[in-house]
């Protein structure tokens, strides 16, 4: 027998305590003891499960470290989701259905933080007439002349299923309680009584049939990614140029920035229409820049001919851009005394 053992673990009765144990063991006799179900509460190597949570110490630093939730939420907010469209925003696309209900399609999108994905599982009407979830923020009364600003929202713990949102606001809607994140999505406007006599340059005019002030304006929403198009069914009325304006004078418009939703837009696309009493053919062309910018710089301009015939009328569409106010400069060089107006056909959007 190996005496040096002997002293340091004298089991002759098969009995382990702690007097039987030398102190230069260090061993406490509770170890030896609970040896067993110790070892059963560790993680095997191999095809083991964990009954609560793992933390790790530090951010990975090789391609096969483990992550943490943080470091993923961390990275995720970086992505370049101008080119990423599937991070960004798929499907939601907006449907007009009646005077107050919008139809928006399944989809998802990144919250306005980048914080996380929102995704709208199914089909979704929001209805204006409503307060709350797929309605309106507040129980305020719908304002005519407005653009209100559909959102999808959601709960980033998961208790609350996610949904729909009208708001005045693009940046800070009231959201129902247990909802914290959410996304603008598109816009809608609500339609005020056009009247020339009270308001000469108003809020709206269309072609005919006229919709009844209250109701959410028809529209045609194209593309279902973050870059998309909402075009008008019946125009909205800008801005009536007077046939005594003077030309080829930069004049700074404020009235239309009304009829922009700056936030998600600063590029609406117009239609110039123009009627013409002269007995001649006449040629304008009309000028747009941003307030404060030069002839070389941020100017847009369109050429239209008026035929040679009393009452004659005619058009021409492009896309100017505003400032972040929604204003813009005009200026029209060619024979003055024709009247001219300016219509909103429909926006350029981002979301």
């Amino acid at each position: 027998m190996d005496n040096t053992k002997v002293e340091n673990f004298q089991v002759e009765d098969g009995a382990i305590d702690d007097s039987k144990v030398a102190s230069n063991a260090d061993i406490a006799q509770s170890k030896i003891e609970n040896l067993e179900s110790d070892l059963a509460n560790k993680v095997n190597k191999t095809g083991d499960t964990m009954t609560g949570f793992l933390t790790l110490n530090a951010d990975p630093t090789q391609p096969l470290h483990l992550v943490t939730k943080q470091y993923v939420d961390s990275k995720s907010g970086s992505i370049n989701v101008s080119q990423d469209l599937l991070i960004n925003t798929t499907g939601l696309k907006m449907t007009w259905v009646n005077a107050t209900q919008v139809k928006v399609t399944a989809g998802a999108g990144l919250d306005t933080t980048s914080s996380g994905i929102i995704l709208l599982p199914s089909d979704t009407i929001v209805d204006i007439s409503m307060v709350g979830i797929n309605g309106r923020d507040t129980s305020d009364s719908i304002q005519n002349g407005k653009f209100y600003y559909i959102h999808l929202i959601g709960d980033s713990t998961g208790v609350h299923p996610s949904g729909l949102l009208y708001s005045l606001s693009v940046t800070s809607p009231t959201l129902p309680s247990g909802y914290n994140i959410f996304k603008p999505i598109g816009f809608v406007y609500i339609m005020l009584q056009f009247n020339t006599t009270t308001d000469p340059q108003s809020s709206y005019g269309s072609t005919f049939p006229q919709q009844p002030a209250g109701q959410i304006k028809k529209f045609d929403c194209i593309g279902s990614g973050s870059f998309r198009r909402l075009l008008w069914e019946d125009m909205m009325y800008v801005y009536p140029h007077p046939s005594a304006s003077p030309v080829d004078v930069w004049q700074l418009q404020t009235t239309a920035a009304r009829f922009i939703p700056v936030g998600i837009t600063t590029n609406p696309l117009i239609n110039i229409a123009y009627y013409n009493g002269n007995l001649s053919t006449l040629k304008h062309s009309f000028h747009f820049r941003k307030p404060g910018s030069n002839a070389v710089n941020g100017e847009f301009f369109y050429n239209s001919t008026e035929t040679a015939r009393s009452n004659s009328a005619g058009g021409v569409t492009g896309e100017i851009t505003t400032d972040t106010s929604g204003n813009f400069e005009l200026m029209i060089s060619g024979y003055p005394t024709s009247a001219h107006f300016f219509y909103i056909k429909g926006y350029n959007f981002e979301i």
